[in-house]
């Protein structure tokens, strides 16, 4: 039975190569030098991690030995074999070979007593099989874990499959941006129909600007079309991975009804194609982010210039303001509010509604935006005795009886850090940060502290205690862990000359750019696509149930630049002269909704 059970575990772990048959041959033709009686059944191959393993059979007493390796590839010694073949069987019998299975004192095993030895079982170890009910019941148990096992891996597989069919999904958006494509092919043609019958302006201008549209949907669809490309290639490799894990599955299920399979190796494998996938996803979204937003968004203008009444080239009427721009354009520019050096008290009152929409279950954002040196850290954080929205806002929330968490999550450059409880460690967006818990305002103070502390400042050629980085604080309810507050203060605008970092202001300025652009979407309904690092962090905000509110501040010497800035975020109007009359305040948003 044992020689049954080994010849088995050979024929599953055999390599059908012409190298083993070789190697088989020429140990055949060494071993019946020694006993005449050896089979090609008797020499036994293994695979092991460690490289080809080679047994032999005794044919006399069915005993298994080892061969050892020597010198040169896939070379073994019969020293072993023969030393117990000399021993125990010409020793015994005057130098001749037994043809007796019952001559003494080496007598052929009883199958008892075969069952009863150790047995190799390839990866899973040694296992000692004893005639008797509770060796039986050892192997059962390992059966049915091995099973369970299968039954594991089986569920796992059908995971990735439903994985893969959504990466299939991929390929439907790129048709609707080929569709969408040639929706302004026929309008092209159209308005190319339409100007062999008109020589108007108005007509050449609105193909210009349809042209032009067309070209930068073409070069969309392109970058679309190379990135479908590649997801259709990872995905069909991982097609054929787990066409591979398939049928390991199935190699590992016939091992496990032998009681002989280790499928450690291909769970780990597995996890790892997983894990693979989900980075593939990850990259995937990362190129199709497309913020669509309903997010109610409000924007208040700050800045600290008693004098700016006195400039002639800009006038403030009410909740607006009007300048003329680089083209020399006259520019109205409406907001909610506009603070002339007011505290932060003041600023916190008209932010208490959107305090107010967070308890209430939406996504709230309150971020400072601006040039360098504006006042943006003064309203966020305060200074000398004033509080900042920062504190007064989770006071407010503390002293409606909740607890919270919160984490900080800082943008330096090209990376990300994590400064809850005081300490700076790196940090990957597609990781969820470190909740510090929050039951008291001297416990928030205390924390807030310490993250001012270890925050990227340094003196400019601007502003000595400028901030070069971007910092989000948020907070969740512990009864609501789902809905987040985030109250942001953004590194500011900068002139890229001077004594200053030319890497970090480049940065600082381009990151910002970039962010206007997702604001003037926010602000208009309309649809972006972005993948920087500030997108990512204000993604729940900018979309879905969310609400948001913006305190832009300028500097005294930098109004016009200030205002250049921001006009396409929010409501404006343009015009070839300024005017002298009244300017109609028209409101931004209804925010009558946002409370609870």
């Amino acid at each position: 039975m044992k020689t049954i059970i080994l010849n088995i575990a050979t024929h599953l772990n055999r390599k059908n190569v012409p190298e083993l048959t070789t190697i088989r041959n020429k140990l055949l033709r060494r071993a019946k030098k020694v006993c005449d009686e050896i089979t090609e059944d008797d020499i036994i191959f293994d695979n092991e991690p460690s490289g080809l393993v080679v047994k032999i059979s005794c044919p006399q007493c069915s005993k298994v030995k080892l061969l050892s390796k020597t010198s040169g590839e896939n070379c073994f010694s019969l020293f072993n074999f023969k030393n117990h073949y000399d021993v125990a069987h010409k020793v015994a019998t005057g130098g001749q070979q037994m043809t007796n299975p019952n001559q003494e004192p080496h007598r052929r095993q009883s199958m008892i007593d075969l069952i009863s030895l150790d047995v190799p079982m390839g990866n899973a170890g040694v296992v000692s099989v004893e005639p008797d009910d509770q060796s039986y019941n050892m192997l059962k148990k390992r059966f049915d874990d091995l099973s369970n096992e299968n039954l594991i891996l089986k569920t796992e597989l059908d995971q990735r499959a439903a994985t893969i069919e959504g990466l299939m999904q991929a390929g439907n958006q790129y048709n609707s941006v080929v569709a969408e494509k040639n929706a302004y092919k026929e309008e092209y043609e159209r308005l190319t129909q339409k100007n062999t019958l008109s020589s108007s302006s108005a007509d050449m201008n609105e193909l210009h600007q349809q042209a032009a549209k067309i070209e930068e949907l073409r070069q969309k669809l392109l970058r679309a079309g190379a990135e479908y490309r590649n997801v259709v290639a990872e995905r069909d490799g991982y097609k054929l991975e787990l066409e591979k894990i398939n049928r390991a599955k199935t190699i590992s299920s016939s091992l496990a009804d032998l009681h002989i399979s280790n499928i450690t190796s291909v769970t780990e494998q597995l996890h790892e194609k997983i894990q693979r996938i989900k980075c593939l996803e990850e990259e995937n979204d990362a190129f199709r982010l497309k913020i669509t937003s309903k997010a109610k968004f409000s924007a208040n203008l700050c800045f600290f210039d008693g004098n700016a009444d006195e400039n002639e080239a800009i006038r403030f009427e009410g909740n607006s303001v009007q300048f003329k721009d680089c083209q020399d354009r006259a520019v109205w520019l409406y907001f909610d509010n506009i603070y002339r050096g007011e505290s932060a008290e003041m600023k916190f009152k008209n932010a208490l509604p959107y305090l107010d929409a967070f308890l209430g279950g939406k996504n709230a954002c309150i971020f400072t935006h601006g040039t360098t040196g504006s006042g943006k850290s003064c309203t966020m954080f305060g200074i000398n005795n004033s509080v900042g929205l920062l504190a007064s806002s989770i006071d407010y929330i503390l002293k409606q009886g909740h607890r919270l968490n919160m984490n900080v999550i800082e943008v330096f450059k090209k990376e990300i850090y994590d400064l809850g409880e005081g300490k700076k460690r790196s940090f990957k967006l597609t990781v969820k940060a470190k909740n510090v818990q929050i039951t008291s305002f001297g416990r928030f103070e205390q924390v807030c502290n310490k993250v001012k502390a270890i925050r990227t400042q340094k003196s400019t050629n601007q502003n000595a205690t400028s901030s070069r980085s971007h910092i989000m604080f948020r907070f969740n309810v512990e009864t609501k862990p789902e809905i987040t507050l985030a109250l942001v203060d953004l590194a500011g605008w900068e002139s890229p000359y001077g004594k200053d970092d030319m890497q970090e202001t480049i940065f600082i300025n381009s990151t910002l750019m970039d962010f206007n652009k997702i604001l003037a979407s926010v602000a208009g309904n309309k649809c972006v696509t972005s993948t920087t690092l500030l997108s990512q962090m204000f993604k729940p905000y900018l979309t879905g149930n969310s609400v948001v509110c913006m305190f832009y501040h300028v500097a005294a010497n930098a109004l016009k630049k200030g205002l250049e800035n921001i006009k396409d975020v929010v409501p404006s109007a343009k015009g070839d002269k300024m005017s002298t009359g009244t300017i109609k305040r028209e409101p931004l948003r209804d925010l009558s909704n946002l409370s609870r």
